[in-house]
């Protein structure tokens, strides 16, 4: 059972955002909206909202099929950042990236040196 039951899978033409049933939240396609604050963000509150409901200890971010995040979308990721860390319930948010893919080993490795809430797990896809 998924850790975010009722939350239901974000579609758009060129990107999705799908919670799985183990839990992680798994990001296909690509994501280059012009403002995804509204879309994106409303998703990523929502599911912020539901680990600090739930107190989870962490949240599982897979980006490894997640193919490009123009810099507003990132903007997005930074946000989730900052809200974990002015909550009042502090959990970790876990990043599942393909090693391989420059824009990710970079983008990532700076969102862990925004908050030690960070981890970054790289993997090799093939």
């Amino acid at each position: 059972m998924s850790k975010f039951e009722g939350l239901e899978t974000l579609n758009d033409e060129a990107f999705s955002v799908v919670p799985a049933s183990d839990g992680r939240l798994v990001f296909k396609g690509v994501i280059a909206m012009r403002d995804p604050s509204g879309v994106v963000g409303g998703y990523l509150k929502r599911v912020h909202a539901a680990a600090v409901a739930d107190q989870l200890e962490h949240v599982t971010v897979d980006v490894t099929a997640l193919e490009f995040m123009n810099s507003s979308a990132i903007r997005v990721f930074i946000d989730w950042v900052e809200w974990i860390a002015a909550g009042t319930h502090s959990y970790r948010l876990h990043c599942l990236t393909n090693a391989r893919v420059t824009w990710q080993r970079s983008t990532f490795s700076a969102l862990r040196s925004l908050s030690s809430q960070v981890t970054i797990d790289a993997r090799a896809a093939s």
